[in-house]
């Protein structure tokens, strides 16, 4: 038998299982330890215990901490998809290397990335090359509509 199993048929034994399924919500729901323990009759350190052996904990950086160390982590799907859209669409006037520059700090610098695409765009357009004008303007729109 695991433990958390264990632990479990432990509390449901000492507080029924309405109370200990209560127990769990609580937990998930984030309430301090210390207030549950002092509703069950045990120690905070008890609760946190109890937590760690019946629930689980995702860690994840805010997208802050992310915009701050230049990552991508904790970056939309939308906004990853997008950013490999730009990097991986050959507009001519930025290499590759540029264009993964230009979006590192998106959604920061978005209104600079969507108005090179523009600029990228025209420049395109006089130079009569219609599809890569197009292809511009749409990751133009799809950068503005994420800031929007």
């Amino acid at each position: 038998m695991k433990t958390s199993e264990r632990v479990m048929r432990n509390i449901v034994k000492t507080y029924g299982k309405r109370r200990a399924a209560a127990l769990v919500d609580r937990m998930e729901s984030g309430e301090s330890h210390q207030k549950i323990g002092d509703d069950y009759g045990v120690s905070r350190e008890r609760v946190r215990q109890w937590k760690g052996h019946l629930t689980e904990t995702t860690i994840r950086r805010v997208p802050e901490v992310s915009a701050v160390l230049g990552d991508d982590e904790g970056v939309s799907p939308e906004l990853r998809s997008l950013v490999d859209d730009i990097v991986g669409t050959d507009l001519g006037f930025l290499s590759p290397e540029e264009a993964a520059a230009a979006c590192k700090g998106l959604p920061g610098n978005a209104r600079d990335v969507a108005q090179a695409l523009l600029a990228s765009s025209d420049a395109h357009g006089q130079a009569g090359n219609a599809g890569k004008a197009q292809a511009c303007t749409a990751l133009a729109n799809r950068v503005r509509a994420l800031i929007e």
